[in-house]
């Protein structure tokens, strides 16, 4: 009974799958419609095999070409028609039966999209052709090459080049070979650009590496810098004491090109380059942006006060010297000041051609005047500060004295001045002195080693690890006296010097109005040793001791002792005005 009762179901999905391929348009009358895409050699699809879809729902159905491979044809089927378009041309659509099939192209691949009003079966396919493109890589000698040869269109090609002696890398051509389209770009590119189209490369230590999808065939050429074994040229670079150069001497392949730079000192410009190949010389005037030798042109680059000659194909060993003249109307007047010296001039950082200029160098407190020197045009000479002139390339500039100050006289100014001074430190003598004596278990520090008549002074005391401050001495001229650490004030004489402890045992004693030379000592003791000295600020204790900071661990506890710390420990109060006792030992008054 059981066999029976399933066989039924099984028998009539049979008959339903049966009429449903006999009777299509069931499928459009109940709202669904086939799409069959075919399968071939060559590509794959996103929706091989027979699909039911919904009707009026938009479906795309793309075509992917295997490596190697190119779509050439899309076929469709519908309503009784078919129609084939070449994929080559990129079509917008394709019209079968009446219905429009809009078609898009990504790379390789086609898609197919399926409208809503698709109602009845559609049959998509496509055709392939095989196709291989030709990667052909050379290069100069000197250089190792791989990666060329025959590959499917589709196919990712890595194409390397590495130097194998001396040469270097220095340009990558790109030849498209059926469309006869070339370009050459340098290795810091990092890509060739042919039209629309980019063909990007990578260098790391002197190699390039191309990764390429095989599209169409190709001509990559790598350049090198020489000979294999060949040694670098050199350009040789000086320039006027005006000129800063960037290098004495810059490094170059034969073939490469080279950028020499040279900036302008503050004061100056550089206004010409000679340039010499050991076989002739001509000299260009930046202005002018260029300079001819042997029949090539170099340019001449000019960024405010930095020139850069662009030496380009360089083929023989050359030298280049900068020019550069004073800027008469903008001299360069500095000053570098020393340790405890002040120099202040009466005019700007630049100063037209035969001004006269004043120095007035000065000494900072504690400190006194002892070197002058003076720089004209990179010549220099250093005198005695109380020297009444100095001279400088044998001309005389006055140095007059005004009270501690000396004024230096500079006049009629022709080329960059630098004036520059020394001081020695004075020897600082106080009314007081401000000492630490003897400690004992603990740190002393002054804030100050001396003080003028009426000065101020604050020592710091601070125990060593275990130990609790006890006394501090403080002595001030021929008098002395001694105080606890908590006892908030010490009296010298007749005057008294506060005193504060923190939290963390740390003294502070401030000294004010000194009249006379100052001392502190102080001790500390070991912490738990039997003798406990409770400090003033913390939270009042269950225990007060016998008084005079002491404690008698030994001794028996009274009644009335024990009354006392039960009452601190309740917090009940202390003060009982009337007692009724019944303990001899206790007394009544207590």
């Amino acid at each position: 009974m059981t066999t029976k009762k399933l066989r039924i179901p099984i028998l009539l999905l049979a008959l339903w799958l049966i009429a449903a391929t006999i009777i299509p348009q069931s499928y459009a009358a109940g709202g669904m419609h086939r799409v069959e895409v075919k399968s071939g050699t060559g590509y794959t699809s996103s929706a091989v095999g027979v699909n039911v879809w919904e009707t009026s729902v938009v479906r795309d159905v793309t075509f992917t070409p295997l490596d190697g491979y190119r779509l050439a044809v899309v076929t469709a089927y519908y309503d009784g028609q078919t129609v084939n378009t070449t994929v080559q041309d990129k079509p917008a659509q394709l019209i079968v039966g009446g219905m429009v099939l809009p078609l898009r192209h990504s790379g390789r691949e086609i898609t197919v999209t399926v409208p809503g009003n698709c109602t009845g079966d559609l049959v998509l396919s496509a055709s392939v052709e095989a196709v291989s493109c030709h990667m052909d890589v050379s290069a100069d000698s000197g250089i190792e090459v791989s990666g060329g040869g025959t590959y499917g269109i589709g196919k990712t090609v890595t194409i390397t080049a590495a130097p194998s002696g001396e040469a270097e890398i220095t340009r990558v051509q790109v030849t498209r070979t059926d469309a006869g389209q070339a370009n050459t770009a340098n290795l810091a590119d990092g890509a060739v650009q042919i039209g629309d189209k980019t063909y990007p490369f990578s260098v790391t230590d002197g190699k390039v590496t191309m990764t390429l999808t095989a599209e169409e065939s190709l001509g990559i050429h790598f350049f090198s810098n020489g000979k294999p074994g060949e040694q670098p040229l050199t350009v040789r670079v000086r320039g006027d004491k005006g000129v800063d150069v960037d290098r004495s001497r810059v490094k170059v392949r034969r073939g490469n090109d080279a950028n020499i730079i040279a900036d302008a000192g503050r004061g100056y410009e550089i206004t010409e380059i000679r340039l010499d190949d050991g076989v002739q010389s001509a000299a260009g005037y930046v202005s002018e942006g260029r300079i001819w030798l042997g029949g090539k042109v170099y340019r001449i680059d000019r960024d405010g006060g930095r020139v850069t000659l662009c030496l380009t194909d360089v083929q023989t060993d050359m030298e280049a010297y900068f020019i550069s003249e004073l800027d008469e109307e903008h001299i360069p007047i500095t000053t570098s000041e020393g340790t405890g010296v002040d120099i202040d001039r009466d005019c700007g950082s630049t100063v037209p051609k035969g001004t006269d200029v004043r120095f007035t160098i000065s000494a900072k407190t504690n400190y006194r005047l002892s070197r002058i020197t003076l720089s004209v045009d990179g010549t220099s000479r250093t005198v005695d500060a109380d020297e009444d002139e100095i001279s400088v390339d044998g001309i005389d500039y006055q140095l007059q004295q005004s009270g501690e100050d000396v004024i230096l006289c500079v006049d009629d100014v022709y080329a960059p001045v630098k004036v520059s001074a020394t001081a020695s430190k004075l020897t600082t003598y106080y009314d007081h002195s401000i000492t630490i004596g003897k400690t004992q278990n603990c740190t002393v520090s002054a804030s100050r080693t001396g003080v003028n008549d009426g000065g101020s002074a604050t020592y710091t005391v601070s125990p060593d690890k275990s130990y609790t401050l006890d006394t501090v001495t403080l002595r001030v001229g021929s008098r002395q006296e001694t105080a606890h650490v908590e006892d908030g004030t010490i009296k010298v004489g007749d005057r008294s010097y506060p005193m504060s402890l923190s939290a963390k045992g740390v003294l502070k004693v401030a000294v004010s109005n000194i009249r006379d030379d100052v001392r502190l000592s102080a001790g500390a003791v070991r912490k738990n040793n039997g003798t406990l000295f409770l400090r003033n600020g913390v939270t009042a204790p269950y225990f007060e001791g016998m008084g005079n900071y002491r404690f008698c661990p030994e001794d028996t506890l009274t009644r009335a002792e024990a009354v006392k710390l039960i009452n601190r420990v309740t917090s009940r109060s202390l003060c009982v005005y009337t007692i009724q006792t019944r303990f001899a030992d206790v007394p009544a008054s207590h």
